[in-house]
């Protein structure tokens, strides 16, 4: 008698392999899929990185300004026309957001990559320049002359990766650095050390949830990668804001960093702090003998 139809422990068998073979497919699939983000992210992170150069060449100045770097970098245009304006809107978000960021397709979620901000208490020895206007040359706004980067265009952090944070009602985990920023009850001032900001940041009894999400107008290095970011101030006095944000990102172990020479390189989350802090600067003449 020939038999037509499976058993039903044939049935439970057949499924149980499938479940299994699933089971083992599913971090291989998650693995490369982590990969190709991490891939696109650093990816677009040199592109910005051709744009600083392709600036450089024809204005002989490292530009600090996205317009420049998206315009007359990217070529990307530039008009007044109010549809026009949004698709460019659209093209501008697209260079600058990076996939493996899940809040970045949020609305106004806005910039995956700053620009570093140096260190403590010394923003202007960090890539980020406020420069200064010149009527004849508009281009100059926030610009950097490579004779400024005495330590080494290799060794100098121009962009990072910075992870969009979570609005304040919204918080539900303390533990995830990604999501917040936190209020320093009393704050750092100018007597006041790098390392006593860091501690006082780092401090759970020293710190508070912040009243709403800081603006991020570039990250620092006086915090390592993917740790807690500080407002330096308390909650109700914000006539003086601070915001110190680190670089980091939704990889796993590190984030992407663009350096002033264009090549970027994956820094570890366990990377020296002196080390950190001595890539965020342009010409702190520091030693820089360890890898990332």
């Amino acid at each position: 008698m020939i038999r037509r139809a499976f058993t039903i422990t044939e049935l439970f068998v057949s499924i149980s392999v499938i479940g299994l073979l699933m089971a083992l497919l599913m971090p291989a699939v998650q693995s490369a899929r982590a990969s190709a983000r991490l891939v696109e992210c650093r990816n677009r992170l040199k592109q910005i990185g051709l744009a600083i150069h392709v600036v450089q060449d024809s204005k002989q100045v490292f530009s600090c300004e996205y317009g420049v770097l998206l315009g007359d970098g990217m070529g990307l245009p530039s008009n007044s026309d109010s549809t026009t304006a949004q698709v460019n809107l659209g093209i501008f978000v697209r260079h600058l957001q990076c996939p493996a960021d899940p809040n970045s397709s949020l609305p106004n979620s806005g910039n995956s990559y700053l620009m570093s901000n140096g260190t403590w208490k010394a923003s202007e020895v960090g890539y980020f320049n406020s420069g200064s206007y010149s009527v004849s040359n508009p281009h100059a706004l926030a610009f950097r002359q490579i004779s400024e980067f005495s330590d080494g265009l290799s060794q100098t952090a121009a962009f990072s990766e910075s992870a969009f944070l979570t609005e304040a009602d919204q918080l539900t985990a303390r533990d995830d650095p990604k999501k917040y920023a936190l209020w320093i009850r009393t704050p750092m001032t100018a007597s006041n050390t790098a390392q006593q900001f860091v501690d006082a940041c780092r401090s759970l009894g020293n710190t508070a949830f912040p009243l709403a999400v800081p603006l991020r107008d570039g990250y620092t290095h006086l915090l390592t990668p993917n740790t807690r970011g500080c407002w330096n101030n308390a909650p109700g006095n914000d006539s003086s804001l601070a915001a110190f944000m680190p670089a980091n990102s939704f990889h796993t172990r590190g984030v992407n960093v663009l350096f002033v020479d264009g090549h970027v390189s994956f820094v570890s989350d366990s990377v020296d702090a002196k080390v950190w802090m001595a890539v965020g600067t342009i010409h702190g003449n520091e030693a820089i003998s360890s890898p990332f």
